[in-house]
């Protein structure tokens, strides 16, 4: 999600008066179920990561994260590649805990996937060949996945 900054008239909720010499930008006020949202994207662009958790759907929870690679700076050069990573933890009604992190690089993608029962990560193991197709398909190479059960936490 992303707030672009417009040049058009604020809305009559979101006028304030200003102070004489005040620039009118800074008399403007954020109405208030907009607040969490715009603290949660100035977090982000601070940390350079963006993370989220909650109900997926009902009984399967999540909690998601994605990093950036170059802290929001544009790379070049001879530099190391950069690698996006973003790391998925649910909690599914049909294979319980399942700790999934992908790498992506210009390269390829690593996953990594971990469950907390042996069962689970059979199921798991089963599936490997149509995620394989379906990066195929998206034309993502992928460069290792590896798949486990899960020792602690």
């Amino acid at each position: 999600i992303q707030l672009a900054a417009r040049e058009a008239e604020p809305a009559p909720a979101a006028r304030a008066e200003a102070a004489p010499g005040t620039p009118a930008s800074t008399a403007l006020r954020l109405p208030e179920p907009l607040t969490p949202v715009v603290l949660h994207q100035l977090e982000a662009l601070a940390t350079h990561q963006a993370s989220w958790q909650g109900q997926i759907w009902p009984g399967a929870q999540m909690q998601w994260s994605v990093v950036d690679p170059e802290g929001g700076q544009s790379g070049g050069g001879d530099e190391e590649i950069a690698v996006w990573q973003s790391r998925m933890r649910l909690q599914l009604p049909s294979l319980g805990e399942v700790d999934a992190r992908l790498m992506l690089s210009a390269e390829g993608a690593n996953i990594h996937l971990e469950a907390g029962a042996a069962a689970s990560v059979e199921r798991l193991r089963e599936g490997l060949q149509s995620l394989r197709d379906a990066f195929g398909a998206a034309g993502i190479t992928l460069t290792r996945i590896t798949v486990r059960e899960h020792v602690g936490t």
